[in-house]
């Protein structure tokens, strides 16, 4: 539409909003990692189990968890700011732990074989063959 000079009126325009990107738990541990966008005032998705057990895989990061542990009554807002200004800037990657890791390692150590063949081993073995195998590993004393 022209106004009254013969210029277009730019009022009349309708502008879209962006919808917001939904965060993801690792995102957060993307933020606090690299320090590049700030997600404390959006916490909506925030699990302190996940993003805590994330952080720990690094090793300059573990006192940070531990310190972080004595105080379980604090809310996501203050546990991820405390790991954001607290946790210096660094690219740092690391995988997941897997359960069935723990048992090839296991299975490893105790019969003296490489990792693929106590993946082969693991396939063979019952739950209580392994559990026998995890009992004669343990070192100490164990509570039950």
């Amino acid at each position: 539409m022209t106004n009254v000079f013969g210029l277009e009126n730019k009022e009349d325009v309708e502008y879209e909003l962006e919808k917001p990107k939904q965060i993801n738990l690792f995102d957060y541990v993307k933020s606090i990692n690299i320090k590049e966008p700030y997600l404390g005032d959006n916490l909506e998705n925030y699990s302190s189990y996940i993003v805590t057990k994330a952080i720990a895989s690094y090793q300059d990061c573990i006192f940070f968890v531990k310190e972080m542990n004595l105080y379980p009554a604090l809310n996501n807002k203050m546990e991820y700011d405390f790991y954001y200004y607290g946790i210096s800037k660094r690219k740092r990657f690391a995988e997941w732990m897997k359960k069935d890791e723990d048992k090839i390692e296991m299975i490893s150590k105790f019969y003296n074989v490489s990792l693929k063949k106590a993946t082969e081993f693991l396939s063979l073995l019952n739950e209580s063959q392994i559990k026998e195998i995890e009992k004669s590993l343990t070192y100490g004393v164990v509570e039950k």
